[in-house]
């Protein structure tokens, strides 16, 4: 859902095949957002708002799995997402504006 101002709207988002979930969203304008969780194939699912619309965002994809619970940004170069691995480690990625590592 996107808030206007003075409305909440539905946005399409793209969706992985086989599906899959969102777990956490951050914006740090009406034109820069992050959404971020889990594809159904149990890849990491990064999802980036440029004001219009929802793009898929590649992303690093550890052995065995992973999924993302949070994503906080403080602007348009600067973002971090937590989650863990399918081996139940810690995962830590950071956006440096051109890509998450």
């Amino acid at each position: 859902m996107h808030w206007n101002g003075k409305a909440w709207r539905r946005v399409l988002s793209p969706t992985p095949a086989g599906g899959g979930f969102l777990d956490s969203v951050a914006a740090t304008s009406a034109a820069n957002g992050w959404a971020v969780g889990q594809a159904a194939s149990g890849k990491i699912l990064i999802l980036r708002w440029n004001g219009t619309s929802w793009k898929r965002v590649p992303s690093p994809a550890p052995a065995g799995g992973a999924v993302l619970d949070g994503v906080a940004a403080t602007s348009a170069r600067n973002a971090w997402a937590v989650g863990g691995t399918g081996s139940g480690k810690t995962l830590i990625l950071r956006w440096n504006g051109k890509a998450w590592t």
